[in-house]
């Protein structure tokens, strides 16, 4: 073909079909703005430059920016491709991914007073950073909270202990918490004799014992870290770490509100390979854009979104979110996918978090038809996924939710319609109570269907283990319709496994028609319940579905099912499996567990049985009953021992329990004691025993314990530890109405010793977080599954995104050391606190050449606390322990130890002598391991030193040997400890 005639072809068919030949554009610190920005050697400079250049870009355009360089200001997008033809902002060349930042270095810094410097500095600023550590707003108190004396509706409250001249508070920021999911900020308007009030009303009324405390005023500015904006004056006070003129730090201040964002309606566009930092608001903000896709970015120290997209037919893909203070991710998405993402510490500092709902890292409760799956969540303040509508979220690992906040969930749930909860990995959602008025109660749970009005709706397939409060929360709001529940496994949640209530039902409503089926719920405490339903709006109970062909385990009760109702008097009672089925007709196919396990293994017994007449051979003296309508009696029952009590109970009076009890005995706190009774009815039934307190009729000294009694003869026993002393306890045993009658016999407390049983191993609990079905090592250990089936082989093949429960019945109890260690680099002697870090002991034997038994690898927190279980340490041997860090110096104890009971507890920290050869370093009144060994030679030595140095010059920053000090950036303070370490020869003493 002719050449001349092709190309006249080519061009009348881009002219005809709308396509134009796509542009590349480069952008880097080393170009030019008048380049033409059409190659790498003619490369733009700024972002001003892209902004003034987007509206002659075209469809299929690419703008890039180079790797390992930095870009401040805001890069807003204009202009948009086509649908297929997209326009992309991305990055070229090699290293770290470029990074377009909101964030402004502070410098020019001149002495204020003391340790505070200034800089003159203009813009509106948010927050604070040195490298990746986050800078404090100047506050009050400097760590921890003030709690509220009464609360003021929503004007403000009193505090008594706020006893500053009037006016004094007056302009500082208050950040309150008013409720259990929310903090609040509020300017103070007024102020005197204990009297707050706010320039605004807040969202909820504030109350007494709930947490707060004030910020941004030049006053508070009193201690490292910490900073104040006068915006009014350009002027930014800052207290620099441990003192240091900040002219030797890179400060940077987050000034741009958004750093990415675009016009209303800007369409098919996409974003990659970028990082976005700063933002006031916003690391990337696309208000109404359709078709974009956002992939292998990294996002991070964002006040309000990490993004957030408002539109239609969107991706968001394999993007990183880290240490964002409010949301990582939040918007209105109908029809997008979000998946293969990472989120990191989302919104972890109190108070910094969103007015009213956030601290969640991933908000997509406003989303319909879309897909969330393939994302890992990890910390959040809140909530991991909040969700809603018909989206599906499939195939998602969310590990530690709600650490700020309390009431939410790994994933929770609002009104929706077809939504698909399904595959997902969810554990360990704390929630946190430390300023809520509601102490001591975390009400986090694994998934939690927040009182939303759910209908044709599932939730299958997911793994909930470890969560404070339940596995999966169901509350019922009006009339759910066509919901599913299947094939979960809710493992270990510490109050219960499954929850379902009607706390939110607007009305009454008798009858729900969700299926519940093929679940395991597997409990690992005698007080955790499998499955709880509760009811608050009636007198009767709620049938809350189809019930059917589930698992209930809970290998140390047989109570397995409890139904609370808290309409008017409050009633709570727990049920056997059987018992449950006749009483509900429902789980009729549904299992028990095949297994009983102690919690305690008895290791010795301490003293004779402190219960006198215990066999009732021939009467039943030194027992008493109470109340009228119940009697005691001796009997002889064929089926127990040469006599027994007989109790029997008819309800009288408005009581509906009755006790019967023993004579006095001592009891002697933090001890431990074996309980144990024989014991049959007429019919099966429950009774219960629980320990009484001389001091006070109402107190408890072991909890009351629920036991299931049959027509036949049971052998039953548990063990308490004594949390006081009390010379005079005694024991109830006691029937609780419809509960009638039950024969006892052989009634047993001994004083005893025990070895800690690990329920977690005895049923363990094997999770597969991965995309891909992956094998599990069973170590040799014989494991039988929950059905009692032998488990062959030497390890277990899991599917991706789940789980299976396997039974050690033979399993030997560890041993566990807890142990106190501060490290030189890491340890604030000032503040007496460490920075928190992993480190790793070895248990070594006392003889020659002192051969490792077992290791450990533990986190130890801010006041040197770490423990520790080992599996091949014994009782009464001598063990040397051996502690080493990533950068310290390895450290022997001064002597072997042994561990009774299972225990032990060392400290390095009080003296010298407390390490073999006097090695640790004073520091204040605390000693600690030395730092410095970079390279783990045993040595701090020349070559350490080098090491440090090197990353010093590269202003290295993460997670590294040679940052010593743990502030996440190698510098000179680094280079002084493993300089004067070297210069002292310091290095391992070891027998």
């Amino acid at each position: 073909m002719n050449f001349k005639f092709f190309t006249i072809l080519l061009c009348l068919l881009f002219i005809f079909t709308g396509y134009s030949i796509s542009a590349v554009y480069y952008v880097s610190s080393t170009g030019n703005d008048n380049n033409n920005g059409l190659s790498t050697s003619a490369a733009w400079k700024t972002i001003t430059k892209v902004n003034s250049s987007m509206s002659s870009f075209n469809a299929g355009d690419q703008i890039l920016f180079k790797r390992g360089e930095i870009f401040s200001g805001t890069l807003t997008i204009t202009k948009g491709g086509t649908t297929g033809n997209q326009i992309v902002f991305g990055s070229y060349g090699s290293g770290n991914l470029p990074e377009i930042t909101g964030k402004k270095a502070v410098t020019a810094w001149t002495l204020h007073s003391g340790n505070i410097y200034k800089a003159t500095i203009s813009d509106t600023i948010s927050h604070l950073y040195i490298g990746f550590k986050l800078m404090t707003i100047a506050r009050f108190p400097n760590t921890g909270f003030l709690k509220i004396d009464v609360g003021n509706n929503k004007v403000g409250f009193y505090d008594a202990a706020l006893n500053q001249s009037n006016g004094y508070w007056s302009g500082a920021n208050c950040r309150v918490r008013t409720v259990n999911w929310t903090y609040e900020s509020r300017i103070v308007n007024t102020f005197g004799s204990g009297n707050i009030t706010f320039t605004s009303p807040t969202i909820y009324n504030t109350g007494a014992d709930w947490g707060y405390f004030f910020d941004n005023k030049l006053v508070l500015l009193d201690a490292q870290n910490e900073w104040y904006h006068d915006r009014s004056n350009s002027l930014l006070y800052f207290y620099a770490p441990s003192g240091v003129n900040p002219n030797t730090l890179t400060v940077e201040a987050v000034v741009k509100k958004n750093v990415l964002h675009s016009n209303l309606s800007i369409h098919n566009f996409t974003i990659q390979d970028l990082k976005v930092t700063g933002g006031r608001d916003m690391g990337m903000d696309f208000y109404t854009s359709n078709n974009i896709t956002i992939q292998r970015c990294y996002i991070n120290h964002t006040g309000l979104n990490g993004i957030r997209i408002n539109g239609l037919n969107n991706t968001i893909d394999q993007n990183t979110f880290e240490d964002n203070l409010n949301n990582s991710f939040g918007g209105v998405n109908t029809n997008s996918i979000i998946k293969n993402n990472i989120f990191n510490r989302t919104g972890l500092v109190p108070g910094y978090g969103y007015t009213g709902w956030g601290y969640i890292a991933l908000d997509v409760n406003v989303c319909s038809g879309t897909v969330i799956e393939f994302n890992n969540i990890d910390s959040s303040g809140y909530t991991g996924i909040s969700v809603a509508k018909s989206t599906i979220v499939r195939n998602n690992v969310i590990d530690y939710s709600c650490l700020v906040l309390n009431d939410g969930a790994g994933i929770d749930i609002t009104d929706c319609d077809t939504l698909r909860i399904l595959n997902n990995i969810v554990s360990n959602t704390i929630g946190n109570f430390e300023t809520s008025a509601l102490a001591g109660g975390s009400y986090s749970c694994g998934i939690y269907v927040n009182g939303a009005l759910m209908k044709n709706s599932t939730i299958s397939g997911n793994t909930c283990y470890t969560n404070r409060y339940y596995g999966i929360l169901i509350d019922h709001k009006n009339t759910p319709v066509n919901n599913v529940i299947t094939d979960n496994t809710c493992y270990n949640n510490f109050f219960g496994q499954i929850l379902f209530t009607d706390f939110s039902a607007v009305n009454y409503v008798p009858s729900f028609n969700t299926v519940v089926r093929r679940n395991i719920l597997y409990s690992l405490q005698a007080a955790q319940n499998c499955m709880e339903q509760r009811v608050k709006t009636s007198a009767s109970f709620s049938d809350y579905g189809n019930f059917d062909s589930n698992y209930y385990c809970n290998p140390y009760s047989e109570f397995v099912v409890r139904r609370t109702n808290s309409f008017g008097t409050y009633v709570t009672t727990p049920y056997s499996l059987s018992a449950y089925q006749s009483l509900s007709n429902e789980d009729l196919n549904s299992k028990a567990t095949l297994y009983s396990f102690d919690q305690y293994g008895i290791t010795d017994t301490l003293s004779g049985n402190l219960i006198t007449n215990f066999h009732f051979n021939t009467n039943v003296s030194n027992w008493v009953n109470w109340p009228a309508g119940s009697t005691i009696a001796w009997i002889n029952n064929p089926l127990l021992d040469a006599g027994a009590m007989r109790i029997r109970w008819t309800p009288q009076g408005g009581y509906t329990q009755c006790l019967v009890l023993s004579n006095r005995y001592p009891i002697v706190k933090g001890s431990s004691y074996l309980v144990s009774v024989s014991a049959l009815g007429d019919h099966s039934g429950t009774f219960n025993m629980w320990g009484r307190s001389s001091f006070n009729s109402s107190l408890q000294t072991f909890p009351q314990t629920f036991l299931a009694y049959e027509n036949y003869r049971k052998e039953l026993s548990f063990t308490f530890k004594a949390d006081t002393t009390d010379p005079l306890a005694y024991v109830s045993v006691g029937l609780i109405s419809p509960d009638s009658l039950v024969y006892v016999d052989n009634v047993n407390i001994y004083h005893v010793s025990v070895d800690k049983i690990d329920s977690t191993a005895k049923s363990k609990l094997f999770v597969n977080k991965n995309n891909y079905a992956a094998a599990f090592s069973l170590n040799g250990i014989p494991y039988s599954d929950i059905d009692g089936n032998p488990v062959g082989g030497n390890s277990i093949n899991i599917p991706a995104y789940s789980s299976k429960i396997l039974i050690n019945a033979d399993f030997i109890p560890s041993r566990h050391l807890q142990l106190k260690t501060f490290v030189e680099g890491l340890y604030n002697s000032g503040l007496n606190t460490m920075t928190e870090d992993t480190g790793r002991v070895y248990l070594r034997n006392l003889i020659s050449p002192y051969s490792i038994v077992d290791s450990g690898k533990s986190l130890f927190d801010i006041n040197g606390n770490s423990s520790f279980n080992f599996f091949n340490a014994f009782n009464a041997v001598n063990y040397y322990i051996v502690f080493k860090h990533r950068s310290s110096v390895e450290t022997w104890s001064k002597s072997a130890w042994v561990f009774t009971n299972n225990e032990l507890s060392y400290d390095f920290t009080t003296a010298a002598n407390k390490a073999y050869g006097d090695n640790l370093k004073l520091q204040g009144s605390k000693y600690c391991v030395y730092s410095g060994d970079i390279n783990n030679d045993g040595q701090v030595e020349v070559g350490d030193l080098i090491s440090v140095y090197n990353k010093t010059v590269m202003i290295a920053t993460g997670y590294l040997n040679e940052d010593i000090n743990g502030d996440d950036i190698v510098d000179v303070d680094d280079l002084n400890v493993a300089y004067n370490n070297t210069v002292s020869l310091i290095g391992i003493i070891r027998p």
